[in-house]
């Protein structure tokens, strides 16, 4: 992610900073994990958070996880809704 904001700051759109990271990914130049990994983040206001009481006013949280593999799982890029003929209902 860091990288991602060196790009950025630098001026790359983001089409260009992903493509410079799939390559140094490639290259072996950016380290990326050797298992699965898990993210989250937690984003909001800066009254989103309650710190007298530690607790949460509104934040939102995001998930991700990144899973590598040798081979890609050619997945299509949305979800896909299976034949009309095979959809229950």
């Amino acid at each position: 992610m860091a990288r991602g904001r060196e790009l950025k700051a630098e001026g790359h759109s983001t089409d260009e900073v992903r493509e410079i990271r799939e390559q140094e990914i490639k290259e072996g130049t950016l380290p990326m994990p050797e298992k699965p990994m898990s993210l989250y983040s937690l984003t909001g206001d800066a009254d989103a958070w309650d710190y007298e009481t530690g607790t949460d006013c509104n934040l939102r949280v995001r998930f991700m996880w990144f899973m590598f593999l040798m081979q890609p799982l050619n997945l299509p890029a949305s979800p896909q809704l299976p034949p009309a003929r095979e959809r229950r209902g």
